[in-house]
């Protein structure tokens, strides 16, 4: 019976530990880990959940784009597609360097990231969450995307500079490369590589 008990408090104290230690774990410990440990559960739930949170502060500043600008940026997409190869590369770099289709893919790549992060949160086994981490880590790695709609978006005032945003939502041109890379190097590759038997 002593054995026992003393076999359930040790798993109490395990448990407690696991959970102060995942409260402590955030985004940041995929550019300089200390306390993260790929193989708990709880950790990379912390760093979704935190991700998740920073993601959604960039979000909060870009304002929705109006039907008719978004109706134009996806009617010059859909007659470029049409003309293939015929299209005049003018008519392309015209349409990629537009605000209006920038705008568009901001919150494209905003929505995208935003999915990956929750189907991480709502995976059914460890398979389809690292699946989903992946496609996170291709996210926030596309940084020329996000370098030069922030870039656009701000020129136009259409966002705030990054000095006026909270901390954790600044340099997302910065950090959010390194939250890509940190995704693949301390919880995707080790993962396979657990998976490979090696």
């Amino acid at each position: 019976m002593r054995r026992g008990a003393l076999l359930m408090f040790g798993a109490l104290v395990a448990a407690a530990s696991a959970t102060s230690t995942a409260a402590a774990v955030n985004a940041w410990e995929l550019i300089h880990p200390r306390a993260f440990d790929w193989q708990e559960a709880a950790h990379r739930t912390a760093i979704a959940k935190d991700l998740l949170r920073r993601l959604n502060l960039l979000a909060s500043v870009v304002p929705p784009q109006s039907p008719q600008q978004q109706t134009l940026v996806l009617d010059e997409m859909a007659a470029l597609d049409k003309l293939g190869t015929e299209a005049p590369p003018r008519r392309r770099s015209r349409l990629f360097m537009s605000r209006g289709y920038q705008h568009y893919r901001l919150l494209e790549l905003i929505e995208e990231t935003r999915g990956d992060l929750e189907c991480i949160l709502a995976a059914a086994d460890i398979r389809e969450e690292m699946h989903c981490w992946s496609l996170a880590a291709q996210h926030f790695g596309d940084e020329a995307r996000l370098d030069l709609a922030l870039s656009m978006l701000r020129s136009a005032r259409l966002i705030p500079k990054d000095g006026q945003m909270p901390v954790t939502a600044q340099d997302p041109e910065v950090w959010y490369g390194e939250y890509g890379r940190g995704i693949l190097q301390y919880i995707v590759v080790p993962y396979l590589g657990d998976a490979a038997g090696g």
